[in-house]
């Protein structure tokens, strides 16, 4: 947040650390050393982009699983708008007859 003092604060077996103020570290270097100070260890390249892909391959199982869910939540649902609209259909032709029965009755009262 802007105006706050950016602090950490490290667990080692269970038991909080003193808070550092990260902000108090001046260059990237300092930064670094504190970390690998404070037990971090530093992936290399390769084992960054093996984490990501890793991460990628998981996002892209669950949202399979998601779509598959949504989709058979879909399927099961017997309300669905297309039966709503059928019944509308047939409504409206009922009425239509009724339209038709109404003016048998009008001629033969003439």
């Amino acid at each position: 947040m802007h105006g706050r003092n950016a602090v950490i604060t490290i667990t080692k077996d269970g038991e909080e650390q003193e808070p550092f103020t990260m902000s108090d570290l001046k260059t990237k270097e300092e930064m670094h050393k504190f970390m690998l100070d404070s037990g971090f260890e530093k992936k290399s390249e390769e084992e960054i982009e093996e984490m990501k892909a890793a991460k990628k391959a998981r996002d892209e199982a669950n949202a399979a699983r998601l779509a598959e869910l949504y989709e058979d939540e879909s399927d099961d649902d017997d309300d669905d708008f297309d039966d709503d609209d059928e019944e509308e259909e047939e409504y409206d032709e009922d009425e239509e007859e009724d339209d038709d029965d109404d003016a048998i009755d009008e001629k033969e009262e003439l």
